[in-house]
């Protein structure tokens, strides 16, 4: 797990390989409100680019308000198997993973479903 605390470039975040593998925390709490859109790749690979493994947010994805989206970043990680989880303190995180360096982590339901965030 690592951290990324730019206020722009989801997208680019997202598909970047020098986080493909990894779960990103982003610090900024409205991430989607750009959308996505084909531009905005960092790298292309086929069928598609690497990217990282899952995303932690602050707060739920928003709707895209920008003239340059082709699609909303719910369906667009969705589509590319990028796991995400909203609902976390990613400032408190990121000043974790600062004092205590980058940990090995997953995101992870039971199969009905539910989320237990005491583990």
């Amino acid at each position: 797990m690592c951290f990324n605390t730019a206020i722009t470039g989801y997208q680019e975040i997202l598909t970047d390989p020098s986080y493909a593998g990894q779960i990103v925390t982003f610090t900024f709490p409205h991430i989607g409100n750009v959308g996505t859109n084909d531009e905005d790749i960092e790298t292309v690979h086929a069928p598609r680019p690497p990217a990282c493994a899952a995303c932690v947010l602050q707060a739920d994805i928003t709707d895209p308000s920008n003239y340059r989206a082709a699609e909303a970043s719910r369906p667009w990680l969705k589509a590319r198997g990028i796991v995400g989880i909203a609902g976390v303190d990613t400032r408190a995180l990121t000043a974790l993973i600062r004092e205590k360096g980058m940990p090995n982590a997953v995101i992870a339901t039971m199969p009905n479903g539910e989320f237990d965030s005491r583990r």
